[in-house]
């Protein structure tokens, strides 16, 4: 798969992310029971629950397809954080962590405390993108 076209695929995952982030239901300050919808055919992100060690985080799942041009089936589900009002003032802001492989659900707590003033308009969303963080493929024989 080239740059581009991986560049390609995870801005569409992190769009989706953000649409299904804004209204998913349980989420931190979300109110509204909402989730994705069968009617626009967004995905919903599922298996809301506590964050381990982050008490006012919700994280949650999002199922994405393994290759979104259908060639080779299946899906893979993402971990994503959620922290703050799903009507946050600003909407959501979508913070995507650098660096390869680095997972983005561990690094709430610390960009909750590097951008205090700008979360106090917006809802925070972050992703362990495809690859990184706890559902990271695992595969040694792969890996040497």
């Amino acid at each position: 798969m080239t740059l581009l076209s991986r560049a390609g695929t995870a801005l569409v995952a992190i769009l989706t992310a953000a649409a299904c982030a804004v209204s998913a239901p349980g989420a931190a300050g979300d109110t509204s029971g909402a989730g994705g919808s069968a009617a626009t055919g967004a995905p919903a992100l599922t298996g809301h629950r506590p964050c381990p060690g982050q008490p006012d985080v919700t994280c949650a799942d999002l199922t994405v397809p393994l290759d979104r041009g259908g060639a080779v089936p299946g899906t893979l589900k993402l971990r994503t954080a959620l922290y703050g009002p799903a009507d946050a003032p600003r909407g959501t802001l979508l913070f995507l962590t650098g660096g390869p492989g680095q997972p983005g659900v561990p690094f709430v707590e610390r960009i909750r405390a590097r951008l205090p003033k700008a979360l106090a308009a917006y809802r925070l969303v972050m992703i362990d993108q495809r690859g990184t963080g706890g559902t990271a493929v695992d595969c040694p024989a792969l890996q040497k």
